[in-house]
């Protein structure tokens, strides 16, 4: 089951799905070579609002990779109403950084986890804490 904010459409699924089973596609490609029953400029706009949503990143060039919110999303895993990650069970998952043993960052209210070590340039605040901290 997906847990679709007020603000999506169903275009919206459309494009992940689409972006999921190809890696990568442009507004004009998926209209052209996907399932997708609306006008090249819909999906273009839908793409965009998706790109500030955090669910897809735009490449450059008119081309969209989806992110993994988006495949959250497509999973069930993400609540994109209130961006509350969700367990299996259907329940909130309040303790996901405890539970799974990795670190979670917030980055423009949206959830990143640092499995590698990687480092993101900005503003980084770990889950719960009220110190914020400035990554150069």
């Amino acid at each position: 089951m997906r847990y679709a904010g007020n603000w999506m459409t169903a275009v919206d699924d459309r494009i992940l799905e689409y972006l999921f089973e190809h890696e990568s596609g442009s507004p004009t490609k998926m209209k052209r070579k996907g399932p997708i029953r609306y006008s090249r400029q819909q999906v273009h706009r839908r793409c965009k609002r998706l790109a500030e949503e955090s669910l897809v990143r735009h490449l450059g060039n008119g081309v969209y990779i989806i992110t993994e919110d988006g495949e959250a999303y497509l999973k069930g895993h993400l609540d994109t109403e209130d961006w509350q990650y969700i367990n299996q069970d259907g329940e909130d998952d309040d303790g996901l950084a405890e539970d799974a043993g990795i670190d979670a960052w917030q980055l423009n209210d949206r959830y990143f986890f640092n499995l590698c070590g990687l480092f993101w340039i900005g503003e980084l605040r770990l889950i719960g804490s009220e110190s914020t901290n400035s990554v150069d």
